[in-house]
């Protein structure tokens, strides 16, 4: 065992040692740098994947970039080269990322519409398992970390740019959503920029002093929280007081007085840029809104929230029955609204062609209860992992950039784990992206302390 408060010869010789040489005292093989060309290709493909900027590029101007056949051949390349795809798909991550995915496949021959599970398969394997892949191998060391959560936190003002120039909320001044692409919808909207804010505030503490990249981390998170609370997404408002709670909570006693007084500073401010019609939407949750004066147009919206409430729930309720009633297979990945709809027919009713609002029940109505026993230990050793490596580093000076990164990823985790109660995000890029995130981590902790015992912890 390598004694971690000395930081023994060999250790530091693993964490300098080339990507490409096998470690000589048992950690996955581990560097000072995957290369240039392999975090540049990470960097533009977190880039192009999270920010929507492919999507944006076709919308407007009819080229598809092909940035995946790019970037990944090149990401695969430095994974093989490097021998981390085996360690990485031998950790108790990856034993539960293969098992969902390869249940997944197994739940095509049962589906309500083959042919459309089989592509959301494909699509799942060639995107998402992809991006849980290329990260846990790539981002391996703690200077790899830092470039991604860089890559991540450049896809928020990237992000916010499009949205300012393409979503509903700047066209016409309704709900933010996208016109076109994967998040036309405002929850969707809200989800995303929620995930991506924990990454921006990491960059922030990451750099030294205060300069660029804290005024551009600040002007980011201000445009991402413009259009956080246009989405009027009330699943969404929930999930960041979850996550803020949970920030608060981790705080040192010595810092939560100055969280409360920015909270006190901020709120007004949120509140004065929050358009009416979102407002109330929010309001909605808490208390009862009837009494209140309201337009026309205003008591439309707030009618037609109510009735998208009560339509959710019953489309909940059916997606638990129908897990119970396909507890293997269940009805296909993707195939919810398939099912739904084939059931309406049979009884001569309407379609609703709706898909669950909410990512558990999605994975165990469409991949059985077996597949949501993947799905969560997925998402269970991800949040776990995350905690003990956190607590594993505090109170370790040279290892704080490591402690924040943890950190962050665990408040994306928070905020996705809550989100996902409202919405169907369960074979979208989030969870494979953490969980990479996390076994990458775990490999750059291990390489620069050791499996030792880490010094006693004391509050940073």
């Amino acid at each position: 065992m390598i004694p971690v408060k000395s930081r023994a010869p060999g250790a530091t010789q693993a964490f300098q040692r080339p990507v490409w040489e096998a470690s000589r005292i048992g950690f996955p093989a581990v560097s000072r740098s995957p290369g240039f060309v392999a975090l540049a290709a990470l960097a533009v493909y977190l880039l192009f994947r999270f920010s929507m900027l492919q999507d944006f590029i076709a919308y407007r101007f009819r080229f598809n970039t092909r940035y995946h056949y790019v970037c990944v051949p090149i990401l695969l390349l430095a994974s093989v080269i490097g021998g981390r795809v085996v360690p990485v798909l031998i950790s108790w991550l990856g034993i539960w990322m293969v098992a969902f995915t390869f249940w997944m496949g197994a739940c095509i021959p049962t589906s309500a519409w083959r042919g459309g599970s089989f592509g959301t398969f494909r699509d799942y394997v060639e995107n998402d398992f992809m991006i849980f892949v290329v990260v846990g191998c790539v981002a391996c060391v703690l200077l790899a970390q830092k470039r991604a959560v860089y890559a991540m936190a450049a896809v928020m003002p990237l992000y916010v740019l499009i949205l300012a120039g393409t979503s509903s909320a700047s066209l016409s001044g309704e709900r933010a959503m996208m016109v076109y692409g994967t998040y036309g919808n405002p929850n969707s909207v809200a989800s995303h920029l929620l995930f991506l804010g924990p990454f921006v505030v990491c960059s922030m503490l990451l750099g030294k002093g205060f300069g660029f990249r804290h005024l551009a981390g600040i002007a980011a998170l201000f445009g991402g929280s413009v259009f956080f609370v246009r989405s009027g997404s009330r699943g969404g408002l929930l999930a960041l007081l979850v996550a803020l709670a949970v920030v608060f909570v981790g705080l040192p006693s010595s810092k939560k007085l100055a969280a409360v007084l920015m909270l006190i500073l901020t709120v007004p401010a949120v509140l004065a840029l929050m358009p009416r019609n979102a407002l109330l939407r929010y309001r909605a949750i808490f208390s009862d809104t009837s009494g209140l004066a309201m337009t026309a147009a205003e008591s439309d919206m707030i009618r037609a929230a109510d009735g998208s409430s009560l339509e959710r729930r019953l489309i909940l309720k059916e997606s638990v029955a129908i897990s119970f009633q396909n507890p293997i297979f269940g009805v296909g990945p993707g195939q919810f609204e398939t099912y739904e709809a084939n059931g309406a027919k049979a009884a001569g009713q309407r379609a609703t062609w709706l898909v669950t609002p909410n990512a558990y029940t999605q994975v165990s109505s469409e991949m059985g209860l077996v597949g949501f026993v993947f799905y969560m230990g997925v998402l269970l050793t991800t949040g776990l992992s995350l905690r003990r490596i956190r607590k594993r580093l505090s109170g370790i000076p040279h290892m704080r950039p490591a402690y924040y990164i943890a950190s962050c990823l665990l408040v994306s985790w928070v905020s996705y784990c809550v989100f996902s109660v409202f919405d169907y995000l369960a074979y979208y890029q989030y969870v494979p992206l953490m969980a990479g995130f996390t076994v990458g981590l775990k490999a750059a902790v291990e390489g620069e302390l050791g499996n030792g015992e880490a010094p006693a912890a004391t509050a940073i």
